[in-house]
């Protein structure tokens, strides 16, 4: 056999860009006509929302605040924001909405300081993303286009994730809200939690929290409680949910592993047994870790 030379260094320049890992997820995209009158009950959740109006206007409640959404308007709600909707009598309305999650801290904390809820014709946030959302919102597109297609729908997901990116990297004057000190502190606790759960794999949710966060804010000079307050007041979720995501992550790439068992699944995410990871995992997603696996 040949011997291959040994390695020597002979670089002139070397330039690289930082590696990351992030879990994205999309839930409930859907395109909806509705009759006037119709409401939506007040509710919040830990995701992002985007709603655009096709037809007609669309009446919000968002902690407090009327914001009515015109046809063509994206409206972006951010986790933890309460919000209610509905449509005036006789006036019918068609919309296109999508959930959406992303566990990034950076990414996570730059959508979080977008500074405005509505978002019209001109408006950055619509430059970018109206031709996106024109495009799925048109009448049979997703049937038509997307379908069961699973490339089509993750190609779509990227392209939002994309278009929201290359906007907050080089946002225009005004567009986001000034960073403060707490903006970055909450990072931070949510890199330190993120790498606590890859350390301590075999940990379970319950002390996780009790030795990572206590840990964090013990680092940080801060209590526990005044940690987890301030997380959520930036994040919209809370630093139990923000673990969560990542553990759902982590479950999610181990599973791609078809030469693991379920039982070796668990016992790497800390789950004393399979079965109660299996029911852990069907809270998380709504499937069964095997329903999952069969679906990959």
């Amino acid at each position: 056999m040949k011997k291959l030379p040994r390695h020597q260094e002979k670089s002139l320049r070397h330039t690289s860009i930082a590696g990351f890992r992030m879990a994205m997820d999309f839930y409930s995209v859907h395109r909806r006509e509705v009759e006037g009158g119709w409401t939506y009950p007040l509710h919040d959740h830990p995701l992002f929302e985007l709603n655009m109006a096709l037809e007609g206007e669309q009446h919000f409640l968002v902690d407090g605040r009327d914001i009515t959404v015109g046809a063509g308007d994206i409206l972006l709600l951010k986790p933890g924001e309460s919000h209610s909707c509905y449509t005036k009598p006789g006036q019918g309305m068609t919309y296109l909405c999508i959930h959406f999650g992303v566990d990034e801290p950076e990414l996570k904390l730059q959508l979080g300081r977008i500074g405005h809820s509505l978002h019209g014709p001109g408006s950055p946030l619509w430059e970018m993303l109206y031709p996106l959302l024109a495009h799925l919102g048109a009448p049979g597109m997703m049937e038509r286009e997307i379908g069961g297609n699973k490339m089509k729908s993750l190609s779509l997901c990227l392209e939002l994730v994309s278009a929201l990116s290359r906007l907050l990297a080089d946002p225009p004057e005004g567009f986001l809200r000034e960073t403060g000190r707490w903006d970055r502190l909450a990072m931070d606790i949510a890199d330190r939690i993120g790498s606590f759960a890859s350390e301590q794999p075999r940990l379970d949710g319950e002390e996780l929290m009790k030795q990572g966060i206590a840990g964090i804010a013990r680092e940080l000079g801060y209590s526990p409680a005044y940690c987890a307050r301030l997380f959520k007041s930036v994040y919209g979720v809370s630093p139990r949910q923000y673990l969560s995501t990542v553990k759902l992550r982590e479950a999610q790439l181990l599973l791609l592993n078809r030469e693991l068992t379920m039982e070796q699944v668990a016992e790497r995410l800390g789950f004393r047994d399979a079965a109660h990871f299996s029911k852990q995992f069907k809270r998380w997603t709504k499937l069964s870790p095997s329903e999952y696996r069969h679906m990959h």
